[in-house]
């Protein structure tokens, strides 16, 4: 496995529990339809999951990712999704095929895209987040930007660097380290 890609699943589970623990403080009141859900959930020693998006001006899904922390373990693992991945989404009561990054694009809503990654990965995702790539960079930037360490990236021809060791990424950065 070539260390760039280790290193880049590295960063995304990073990026990831930032954002989940971002997600968890500034919007659980969204998520939780009663404040005991989540305490339920963990008390019981049941996986919590959480399916991520991020997508750009267009509505097209640039990034996503599903979470999952069990609480029995105190682990968390995480599943990069493709954006060019082909699963049954329903639109308008109508179940169809579509690519994951034109689902949200298409009409699909929120809720069913949540409930068609569930079906593909086989299991119940709890919770879900989308985050405009613009809004994406705002709350990097608002929690002081995210610490990865990487080896050396260099991509001359898209202009991209990163200095082999811990790097501290602001959010535009952070959204650029995610898409090359």
């Amino acid at each position: 496995m070539d260390s760039r890609h280790s290193n880049n699943a590295n960063s995304w589970v990073l990026i990831a529990i930032i954002l989940l623990l971002l997600v968890i403080t500034i919007f659980a009141g969204t998520f939780f339809k009663s404040e005991n859900k989540l305490q339920v959930l963990l008390k019981n020693n049941q996986t919590v999951s959480c399916f991520f998006a991020v997508y750009n001006e267009e509505n097209k899904l640039t990034k996503a990712f599903v979470l999952f922390y069990n609480s029995l373990t105190d682990r968390i693992a995480g599943v990069h999704l493709l954006s060019n991945t082909y699963a049954t989404f329903i639109k308008g009561g109508k179940q169809d095929f579509y690519i994951l990054s034109e689902t949200y694009a298409s009409g699909v809503s929120k809720e069913e895209i949540k409930n068609g990654i569930s079906k593909l990965l086989g299991t119940q995702i709890n919770y879900y987040l989308f985050l405009s790539e613009k809004n994406l960079v705002k709350y990097v930037d608002l929690v002081g930007g995210i610490e990865i360490f990487t080896e050396e990236i260099s991509i001359p021809a898209k202009h991209i660097y990163y200095p082999s060791g811990i790097i501290n990424l602001d959010g535009d950065k952070a959204l650029e380290y995610l898409t090359f």
